[in-house]
């Protein structure tokens, strides 16, 4: 499977590692895993809002195609990560 880095402006750069890789070399405080698909930077988190039974609808800048949820067993996690 193919994992991509988008850049603020918008731009995809093709990675050679896998997401889960790539989560293990980021700091945890500016980058989150919302999903299996997607790890945000803290700055592209323009706002969220609850999707019903503990999920999360998160909206990026750059957006990407689809909407981006985060689950009910990262949603906590993911709300004390912005909070701070």
């Amino acid at each position: 499977k193919l994992c991509f880095a988008v850049a603020r402006d918008g731009t995809r750069v093709l990675l050679e590692q896998t997401l889960a890789e790539v989560e293990a070399e980021l700091d945890p405080t500016r980058y989150f895993r919302l999903n299996r698909q997607v790890i945000a930077a803290a700055p592209a988190v323009q706002r969220f809002s609850s999707l019903g039974k503990g999920r999360l609808a998160v909206q990026l800048a750059p957006a990407l195609d689809g909407e981006v949820q985060v689950p009910q067993e990262r949603a906590a996690a993911f709300k004390a990560w912005r909070a701070r």
